[in-house]
């Protein structure tokens, strides 16, 4: 494979990665979200309202359910109602129209409404208070992963992101305690040309053959080079 192709095809396979990226931290934050405001919405009516409206909302709502399953009959169905320690029976219609079940109904929904508004404020506050840090966790994961300046992810995922696209000879990285520097092939001028190359055990296997090589590690100051260089000819088989 070209140089060109190598770039481009290593170039898909961030940019592919960076949509996963974002398409699974908008999951999470979605699922964050989304229990923020239930939690927010369903604590709320408990800790700020008395049993007694709790247990006439429930009321209400089992009163409306029998009431729906008994529509287009002339039964009347009955339901099991409290009052001053004693419980009795009475019509449900008559406690889904009754105006204090229909209150306590209406003031839970109130505050059940108030703590979703609670809990959404909570995440977009949490949000934005752990947006810094969250940024600083991520640097210092990728802070070892920078190969020729390129942030990459790990060896294997960058494997499989280029395997799809590249075919059998394309860059396989191996799982290795640290990032694999590139390999360049170094003409007679002096000019460097990027090398696939794979590792297979203790050995890396080129893509070609060449005779000078660089391995290169760094920039700046803190480069490290490595030179390999062909010192005899393989004789071919009669």
């Amino acid at each position: 494979m070209t140089r060109d192709r190598d770039q481009r095809i290593h170039a898909d396979a961030l940019r592919r990665h960076w949509r996963s990226n974002q398409a699974r931290r908008f999951k999470r934050h979605a699922i964050i979200l989304a229990g923020s405001i239930a939690l927010g919405g369903l604590a709320l009516p408990y800790l700020m309202l008395t049993p007694a409206t709790m247990q006439a909302t429930g009321t209400w709502y089992v009163a409306r359910l029998k009431t729906w399953i008994s529509s287009g009959t002339a039964a009347d169905p009955g339901i099991m109602i409290g009052g001053g320690g004693e419980r009795y029976e009475a019509s449900a219609r008559a406690v889904a129209a009754h105006p204090y079940y229909r209150r306590s109904v209406d003031t839970v929904i109130a505050f059940f409404i108030r703590g979703c508004w609670l809990g959404f404020v909570a995440w977009l506050s949490g949000l934005i208070l752990l947006r810094g840090a969250m940024a600083r966790r991520r640097d210092r994961m990728l802070r070892d992963r920078v190969i020729g300046g390129t942030i990459v992810t790990t060896e294997t995922k960058l494997a499989k992101l280029t395997g799809s696209e590249a075919g059998g000879h394309a860059l396989a990285i191996a799982t290795v305690p640290m990032p694999m520097p590139p390999l360049f092939a170094v003409g007679e001028k002096g000019e460097a040309e990027l090398v696939n190359y794979r590792v297979h055990g203790r050995f890396m296997i080129a893509d070609r053959l060449f005779e000078r090589g660089q391995l290169r590690m760094g920039a700046g100051r803190a480069a490290r080079e490595v030179v390999i260089e062909r010192v005899g000819r393989v004789r071919g088989r009669s």
